[in-house]
């Protein structure tokens, strides 16, 4: 069950309960086995202040991956949902390391 679902131009984040998903529209998963995430930032490009205290993050996502790729995701969401991402991304990278030294 998708628990939110972020917008970008040309991608889709799908945060679930227990994972989250960059899918390209119409295409496939960016984030795959195949091809783990080594590194990642999360950048605040800028931030609205609507009413004390909630505001719109406008941020983005940038990463490589053990191959060499380098992607990005603009979006705009909640601090909530900030911190979910990157809980989400450390989570995601360790788990993709020690696949990678077990593997090897």
């Amino acid at each position: 069950m998708i628990f939110y679902t972020l917008q970008g131009p040309s991608h889709e984040l799908e945060i679930h309960d227990d994972k989250l998903s960059l899918i390209k529209k119409g295409w496939r998963t960016v984030f795959s086995k195949e091809d783990p995430v080594t590194s990642w930032e999360l950048q605040a490009l800028s931030r609205f202040e609507i009413t004390v205290p909630k505001f719109i993050f406008w941020g983005k996502i940038e990463w490589q991956t053990y191959d060499g790729n380098r992607g990005s995701f603009r979006f705009s969401t909640n601090p909530v949902m900030v911190k979910k991402i990157e809980a989400y991304m450390q989570k995601r990278i360790l788990k993709d390391f020690h696949n990678k030294k077990r593997a090897a």
